[in-house]
């Protein structure tokens, strides 16, 4: 398993549909800049300038919607993406 360090989380990320569920396929061009994706690790902050930790204010096992096309893909047993925290735009709450 991989833990990301800092101010990182490794987040597993879900397909965003190129078909709507009327059967439209959408170009490519028009499919969101924003990824969902579920938070598998995180890591364990940004580090202050008195050399502690502020918590990530995402938890692992949360469900976000982030800028995935400034991730990094990792590919181990399936794909993950490596993301900065301030890529996260919302955490999805049901």
């Amino acid at each position: 398993m991989i833990y990301p360090i800092g101010n990182r989380l490794l987040v597993w990320p879900q397909e965003n549909e190129p078909v709507t569920q009327g059967g439209i396929i959408v170009p490519q061009r028009q499919i969101p800049l924003y990824h969902v994706g579920k938070v598998v690790a995180a890591g364990e902050g940004q580090l202050l300038q008195d050399g502690t930790y502020a918590p990530p204010l995402v938890k692992e096992g949360e469900t976000i919607l982030y800028n995935g096309n400034a991730a990094t893909e990792i590919v181990l047993d399936r794909k993950y993406h490596l993301i900065d925290t301030n890529l996260v735009y919302a955490v999805v709450r049901e």
